[in-house]
């Protein structure tokens, strides 16, 4: 390429979602939304060392021409690039991984004489997150069970006060570095505003992708940077030790029953679309794909992997011992603690069967158990109704086991450097937790929608409803009936 030394050569993918360019201290990725034509290119680098500084160059290929482009804020990616009209469109990088918060839409003009000044805010959506009080986060170090330095991180409730112990979600996904940052679904913003400590620990990568690639007994090592962190945090007088909490989504939800199986720490725990049987998710069709003819649409295999590219050695027949000791389905039997399953029933990602079939080995066992379904919803929820649901159900279910008392406000109750023990007082329901001020702005305007009748900001959502006549012991309110006998 002429009059530029951004890499010694444009390599277009063979993948077509992206690549990456050749170079000695650069990675460059070239995105397919980004080139509709090939005389022109967004290119995206990001140094190895500091892989959180991104820089955009915009490359005329025609005439070797290279334009850098300059976000208006930092925070801001590029979203698309308009060749006819010689515009790029930049977003905020978290709307991109977390729909539905903050988000800012600018553009810009691409040629270097008016990219600088050409830049304009279009619209802004969700600012009202920028009045969700936040708390303070602490940086943890720690050794993990295999001996190795470690770093987790814990987000403070709002409101921390030195010296109380609070209640604490750990919050679980394979691969995450657990220092700064956001962690998923809002949890360093909400959950602390309900008066919870949140930690994330340093885990291994071993997501869905690796597991039929690897003889390692993956199921295994969850705990290894998990258990350690959060020992830590109760050292550090931060956390509950009887008031512990476990949560996962995807191989998050995978994680989730791994550690409720492997460690009787936790008194309860939320797995969201996660994988619990390797051999049956192994050759499932996506939920949105199942119905079309072409191969490629199926999604088949396992956690979205092309079926076809998997080497013929590690199949469910070829290697079925790996399969199973990989699965938390086979260690069904060691779930001690409640657990609250969730799964939208048009996931692409992970049927929504493998939470179907977890559900029915821990109702046979007569665990505690709940099994949440979202109709319409794919891997990640995305009706702001659907989220508020579930956000009131965890909220409900961790207080219920972690046995928390809140006052008429839904701030925790304490006595002493603990949270008050609701002795033996009534649960509260999901419901109840619409009216906590955590809950605001818009709990108010919703509540006034329904006395009007309009029930339009209702959730889409199912909960198993087993018939009454053949299992009598599920005779409960209707509220409850998803709930496994016991519970």
């Amino acid at each position: 390429m002429r009059g530029t030394p951004l890499a010694p050569r444009l390599v277009w993918p063979k993948n077509p979602m992206q690549t990456a360019l050749t170079s000695s201290d650069r990675s460059y990725v070239i995105r397919r939304e980004q080139r509709p034509a090939r005389s022109a290119v967004v290119v995206e680098s990001s140094n190895e060392s500091a892989s959180a500084h991104h820089h955009y160059y915009y490359v005329d290929i025609d005439t070797g021409q290279v334009t850098e482009l300059k976000p208006p804020s930092p925070e801001l990616v590029v979203a698309r690039l308009d060749q006819a009209l010689k515009t790029v469109y930049w977003v905020d990088k978290t709307a991109l991984d977390f729909p539905g918060t903050a988000s800012s839409l600018w553009l810009a003009d691409t040629s270097p004489a008016q990219h600088g000044d050409s830049r304009q805010p279009v619209v802004a959506l969700n600012r009202w997150h920028e009045n969700i009080q936040t708390s303070a986060g602490l940086e943890i170090d720690y050794t993990s069970l295999d001996g190795q330095a470690a770093r987790g991180w814990i987000q403070l409730p709002v409101g921390y006060q030195p010296g109380r112990r609070y209640p604490l979600i750990v919050y679980v996904y394979p691969g995450q570095q657990g220092v700064g940052g956001r962690s998923g679904f809002h949890y360093d913003e909400l959950a602390p505003t309900a008066g919870f400590a949140v930690l994330r620990p340093q885990m291994g990568f071993i997501s869905g992708r690796i597991y039929a690639m690897t003889t390692r007994d993956v199921y295994f090592e969850v705990s290894n940077g998990v258990l350690p962190a959060v020992e830590r945090a109760v050292a550090l007088g931060i956390a509950d030790p009887d008031r512990l909490l476990v949560e996962g989504h995807s191989m998050g939800g995978f994680a989730t029953i791994a550690l409720l199986q492997q460690s009787t720490r936790f008194k309860a725990g939320l797995a969201n679309a996660g994988e619990y049987d390797w051999s049956s998710s192994w050759g499932t069709f996506a939920a949105t794909g199942r119905y079309g003819d072409d191969i490629a649409s199926l999604n088949i295999g396992f956690a979205g992997e092309n079926i076809q590219q998997r080497p013929a050695t590690q199949t469910p027949w070829s290697d079925s011992s790996l399969y199973q000791r990989n699965s938390p389905i086979t260690y069904v039997e060691r779930v001690r603690a409640p657990v609250l399953l969730v799964h939208g029933d048009q996931d692409a990602n992970v049927s929504m069967t493998q939470t179907e079939e977890l559900f029915s080995a821990l109702l046979r066992l007569g665990k505690k158990v709940s099994f949440v379904r979202y109709w319409g919803e794919k891997h990640v929820l995305e009706s702001p109704a659907n989220i508020r649901d579930l956000w009131q159900r965890r909220l409900s279910w961790f207080d219920e086991f972690a046995d928390i008392a809140r006052d008429s406000a839904g701030h925790m109750l304490f006595e002493g450097d603990r949270v008050r023990s609701r002795g033996g007082a009534a649960v509260l329901r999901p419901a109840d937790y619409e009216h906590f001020e955590f809950f605001q702005p818009g709990g108010a305007k919703a509540d006034a929608d329904r006395e009007q009748g309009d029930t339009s900001s209702r959730p889409r959502r199912n909960f198993v409803r087993i018939p009454t006549d053949s299992l009598p012991l599920l005779r409960r309110k209707n509220h409850e009936r998803h709930r496994a006998p016991g519970t």
